[in-house]
């Protein structure tokens, strides 16, 4: 992340925020799931949001919740970067 290259840049504080909105928009579901699903629609595999027991993986609403919350954040899923072929 450039936040932390650039730390101690005047906009500093400005990134941080962003990633402060961006991080609470994961937590408002349970977080392993939602960032598991965050990578399952970045790379077009839904294999990416499997769990294992005792998480449960979002479900069709909760993902709908999480993809809209993160494009009003102007999150760009396909910044992720996965290769879609890492493990699951």
């Amino acid at each position: 992340m450039r936040l932390f290259d650039t730390w101690q840049d005047a906009d500093a504080d400005a990134r941080q925020a962003a990633l402060n909105a961006v991080r609470a928009k994961f937590a408002a579901h349970p977080l392993i799931p939602a960032m598991k699903s965050a990578i399952a629609m970045a790379t077009g595999d839904a294999q990416w949001a499997r769990v294992r027991p005792p998480l449960e993986a979002l479900d069709a609403q909760r993902q709908a919740s999480l993809r809209q919350a993160l494009r009003d954040q102007s999150f760009d899923l396909a910044a992720l970067d996965v290769d879609a072929s890492d493990r699951h």
